[in-house]
């Protein structure tokens, strides 16, 4: 309100200002041409000689035109009777070539503007002609001009107090409104928004800028508050099946197979534990700054060599035909552990989830400057419903199948793939097979 108060008081200041100047200048233009007519019309006399104040073929003597003839000495000729004793004040030596105009100051304290003019008479004597008129009217006019300026500016600068305070509040309205329910958003109210009135203008393209900030913070809360409940369910499931295996075999003494038998079960949840305990930890480093902590060319035609041999036991095991296709070395820039697990997860699945007698195919080529890796198999495949989720931390297609897992290995392949620049899509039709492709930027250096 102040700022606008201010600004209001300096545009009222420079509009007085600006508008007593052009008052004054047109009163003093008027009188000029005035004196400059009345100039002319004197001159035409003096070229005769005979100038007469007293005649009625001069009408100059008048109270508001004071005239004076002189000669180039001083020496007065001729001089209106409303002049009385006072004289015109005349500067020989200064006086320049064509007609002078000068406001002065008469001994009486009379302000009057003169006009001073060199011409000469019918003999060809030479004779400065002075025309002036008295100031009142022009002092008179701006001292009424500046006293309703002073009189209007306190009503002026009242109106724009009282209407900036009014503009100033029904502009902050919005903000003051945003600010209150900005208050009351909270972690565990976040489905809250703020109003937008007027969704065009500076404040309503801020307050949807802030309910999109809100939306993102929600849907991370609620990430976050699924994944603790998961990882929580995951942890908890295998710790209480160790604790009851542990349980029981204390209760009593048991044969050696069947100690046996409870040490290999605690092994088995001790060891998904572990599974359970990397993938998290691997998936939230790659979510941390700088999580790629070594990234430098990669051969991925090596790569997924290496993993298919490491996988090929476990396939030749169920049964399966593993394929390999990679035409020629692809390089790309990135971390060879990260990429490498990601490969290890979707062939793995891919073995997983294939029946014996399968084929699964992994294959690697170039197209369009990016290395593509898809991985095919004819295996159960993936209902159209599930889809959409199957790359969401913890999602397991169907939970009553015996093939274990925590549902985070596709999540980390999607996460792993996102953060080197890449794209991950998948194709599945239900008892007949799925694809997933994986798409990254090559190296231009190689």
């Amino acid at each position: 309100m102040a700022w606008h108060l201010v600004v209001t008081t300096l545009l009222f200041l420079v509009f007085s200002l600006a508008l007593y100047a052009s008052v004054a200048h047109s009163l003093y233009l008027e009188i000029d041409v005035t004196l400059l007519s009345k100039a002319d019309e004197l001159i035409s006399y003096a070229h005769t000689g005979q100038i007469d104040f007293e005649k009625d073929q001069i009408a100059f003597s008048t109270d508001d035109l004071l005239i004076q003839v002189s000669r180039l000495d001083g020496t007065v000729l001729h001089k209106s009777p409303n002049l009385h004793e006072e004289r015109l004040p005349l500067d020989v030596q200064g006086y320049s070539q064509g007609p002078k105009l000068q406001t002065i100051s008469l001994h009486d304290g009379t302000s009057v503007r003169v006009l001073t003019n060199l011409d000469t008479t019918e003999e060809g004597d030479p004779v400065f002609v002075q025309v002036a008129t008295p100031l009142r009217r022009v002092s008179s006019a701006l001292g009424r001009l500046r006293f309703w300026l002073l009189a209007l500016a306190p009503i002026v600068l009242g109106l724009a107090s009282v209407g900036s305070y009014f503009l100033t509040d029904r502009m902050l309205q919005p903000l003051r409104t945003m600010t209150q329910t900005a208050r009351t958003i909270s972690a565990g109210n976040l489905t809250q928004r703020l109003p937008v009135t007027t969704p065009t203008d500076e404040i309503g393209q801020l307050a949807t800028t802030f309910n999109q900030m809100f939306e993102r913070l929600h849907q991370a809360f609620e990430h976050q508050r699924r994944f603790v409940s998961n990882a929580s369910h995951e942890l908890r499931t295998p710790l209480t099946v160790l604790r009851g295996q542990l349980e029981v075999a204390l209760r009593k003494a048991r044969s050696p197979e069947e100690y046996r038998q409870t040490l290999q079960t605690a092994l088995a949840q001790a060891e998904r534990l572990s599974r359970l305990t990397e993938q998290l930890l691997l998936l939230a480093r790659t979510e941390s700054a700088g999580w790629i902590s070594h990234r430098k060319p990669i051969r991925l035609d090596r790569l997924s060599l290496e993993v298919c041999q490491e996988l090929r036991p476990l396939a030749e095991h169920k049964q399966l035909l593993l394929e390999t296709a990679c035409s020629s070395p692809i390089v790309v820039q990135g971390d060879a552990e990260l990429l490498r697990q990601a490969i290890f997860n979707l062939l793995d699945n891919a073995i997983k989830y294939t029946p014996a007698g399968g084929r699964v195919r992994l294959s690697l080529d170039h197209q369009d400057g990016r290395a593509r890796l898809t991985i095919t198999d004819t295996g159960v495949g993936i209902p159209a419903d599930d889809l959409p989720h199957i790359f969401e931390r913890f999602y397991r297609v169907d939970k009553a199948r015996s093939v274990g897992g925590v549902g985070l290995g596709l999540a980390l392949v999607h996460e792993i793939i996102t953060r080197h620049h890449g794209d991950i899509r998948v194709a599945s039709v239900l008892h007949h097979g799925t694809t997933f492709t994986v798409s990254l930027p090559t190296d231009p250096q190689r």
